[in-house]
């Protein structure tokens, strides 16, 4: 417990950043128990003595702890390795709006968008879809092997910008 990090914007928590875990202060600054974030990866805390409880999301709480300051509206904080409940302090970042909705996108693309399905009707070409500004694109390719090369440059553009923001 050597290891906890105190804040004065949430005083009535304490984050092990090395672990990724959350204590409760008392207040006496006295460590009481371990404070669990729920299922959906959020914390019930009381940023001051007066005031009421909220709910806020672990790795936000965990960002705040850290920089002692509060999260900008233009900005949001991520997990590297997209794991809301894996709270260390390697894996915290924070990105702007944008730059955040195309690493998302990317990511989605290499792991779930970016394929290559056959054509409807004609039985040479191929489609390969892939998502761009949010909105799902499909280009008509004459055959596989220029589809094949054609994903092969949308996997390293995407990786690319994965890449930049995840190490």
């Amino acid at each position: 417990m050597q290891n906890l990090l105190f804040s004065s914007i949430l005083p009535q928590v304490a984050y092990d950043p090395i672990n990724g875990k959350f204590y409760r202060v008392r207040k006496n600054s006295e460590v009481a128990s371990e404070v669990f974030p729920d299922e959906t990866g959020k914390l019930f805390i009381a940023p001051s003595v007066n005031q009421k409880k909220l709910l806020m999301k672990a790795i936000k709480v965990a960002w705040i702890i850290l920089n002692s300051k509060e999260v900008p509206n233009t900005h949001i904080v991520y997990a590297k390795n997209f794991d809301t409940t894996d709270c260390r302090a390697f894996n915290i970042g924070i990105l702007p709006n944008e730059d955040f909705a195309k690493l998302r996108e990317a990511f989605n693309n290499i792991h779930r968008d970016l394929k290559i399905k056959p054509h409807k009707t004609d039985q040479y070409s191929c489609v390969i879809q892939f998502r761009e500004n949010g909105v799902l694109r499909k280009l008509i390719c004459a055959d596989v092997i220029q589809a094949k090369k054609l994903q092969r440059r949308l996997l390293v553009k995407y990786t690319k910008i994965v890449g930049k923001y995840l190490s």
